[in-house]
C-alpha cells in the first residue's frame, strides 16, 4: 500500500523535528522512484532514530538515509580545500652564556738550539767529526770505511750539491751528515733572522734534492744537528736554529785550525800527536779535508787506548741531561 503525498510530507517532517535534521532537497523538489516500495528523498549526515524503533539509517555505499525501505539520496557536498599557510618560523634568539669562556690554545715558544762541547764523560767513545768541504773529504770517507768507522759530517750546501754520489753512499755506509750552513758565513749570527733562516734553509733544500725528503724528515727528527760557522754563536742565531728545529749546535774538544798555529803550538806537535794528547772519554775531533793524511794515525792512536770511535747520535741521552740542566 502506497502512502499518499500528503503522508509522505507528514512523516519527513516529524522525523525532522524529533532529530534536529534539516531536510534538503534538489531545487526544492520530490523526486519519486520507483523501486519496491516508494522512497522519500532527503539529505541527512546523521543516523536517524525514532523513540520506538531504528526508522533510518545511512548506506555507506550509496551515501543515502534509508528511511522504512523508503529512501532519500543524499547529495555529496563539493569540499572547498582549506588553504593551508606556511607559518613563519619564529626565531630563538642566541644567548651567550656571559659565564662561558672560550680557551685560546697556548703558544709554546720553541726552545733556543742547545750549544754542546763535549760528549758524555761517562763513556770511554770519541766522536770524529769533519767540516765544511773538499775532495779531501772523500778521501777521509775512504780511510774511514776501510778501517770500519763512522763520522759525523757538518757539510756545506755547495758540497753536498757537487758530489751527490759521494753523500748518497756515504748515507748508506752509515756515516751522518749534518747542517754546517750555506755560505760558511762567519757573521751569520749578526744576519737577520730571516737572512739567517734562508741561509739554513738552503742547505736543508740541497739535502731533499740529493740526498731525498726521507733523509731530512729523518734527519730533522732524530738528530737536528748544527754547527755554526767557525763556532761563532749569538743568542739570535740560536733562537732562530730552535725554531727551526735544531736541538743540538757542537763544539769540540780538539780541532786542526786554531790549534796548529805557531803561537798556539810552541812544541810543534803533528795533528796525530796533538788529537793523541787530547783522547779522554766524550772527547769530540774536529778536523777539516786538509787533516785526511792524519786520520788513519788518529783513528789507530784512538783504539790502541781501548776507546770506541761512535757517531754524535750515541750520546743523545747525554746532551738531553745537559739541556734540562
Amino acid at each position: 500500500m502506497s502512502i499518499s503525498e500528503t503522508g509522505k510530507k507528514f512523516m519527513l517532517g516529524s522525523l525532522i523535528t524529533a532529530t534536529g535534521a534539516s531536510m534538503l532537497s534538489c531545487d526544492d523538489k520530490i523526486v519519486n522512484e520507483s523501486k519496491k516500495n516508494d522512497e522519500i528523498l532527503m539529505t541527512s549526515s546523521d543516523v536517524i532514530k525514532s523513540e520506538e524503533d531504528k526508522v533510518a539509517k545511512i548506506d555507506p555505499e550509496n551515501m543515502i538515509v534509508i528511511l522504512n525501505s523508503e529512501t532519500i539520496p543524499t547529495p555529496i557536498p563539493t569540499l572547498e580545500p582549506i588553504p593551508t599557510s606556511t607559518p613563519t618560523p619564529e626565531v630563538i634568539p642566541t644567548q651567550t652564556n656571559p659565564t662561558e669562556v672560550t680557551l685560546i690554545p697556548e703558544i709554546i715558544e720553541q726552545s733556543p738550539c742547545v750549544v754542546i762541547y763535549k760528549g758524555d764523560p761517562d763513556k770511554k767513545e770519541i766522536a770524529l767529526t769533519f767540516d765544511d768541504q773538499g775532495e779531501n773529504l772523500g778521501k777521509i770517507l775512504e780511510v774511514l770505511d776501510a778501517a770500519g768507522v763512522k763520522g759525523t759530517f757538518f757539510l756545506l750546501t755547495s758540497e753536498i750539491k757537487n758530489n751527490p754520489e759521494r753523500w748518497q753512499q756515504a748515507v748508506v755506509n752509515g756515516h751522518l751528515i749534518c747542517n754546517h750552513s750555506t755560505k760558511h758565513d762567519m757573521s751569520l749570527g749578526s744576519k737577520s733572522e730571516e737572512a739567517i733562516k734562508e741561509d739554513i734553509l738552503g742547505w736543508e733544500e740541497a739535502v731533499v734534492e740529493v740526498l731525498g725528503q726521507e733523509y731530512l724528515n729523518k734527519y730533522k727528527e732524530e738528530t737536528p744537528y748544527f754547527r755554526t760557522p767557525g763556532g761563532n754563536k749569538t743568542e739570535r742565531l740560536l733562537k732562530v736554529l730552535g725554531e727551526l728545529g735544531y736541538k743540538y749546535t757542537f763544539y769540540w774538544t780538539a780541532e786542526d785550525c786554531w790549534s796548529m798555529m805557531p803561537e798556539n803550538n810552541p812544541k810543534g806537535l803533528t795533528k796525530a800527536q796533538y788529537y793523541a794528547n787530547h783522547t779522554k772519554n766524550g772527547a769530540i775531533f774536529l778536523a777539516h779535508g786538509g787533516t785526511w793524511s792524519a786520520v788513519d794515525n788518529m783513528i789507530t792512536n784512538i783504539q790502541s787506548k781501548g776507546y770506541e770511535i761512535v757517531t754524535l747520535d750515541q750520546w743523545d741521552d747525554y746532551y738531553e741531561n745537559q739541556a734540562e740542566n
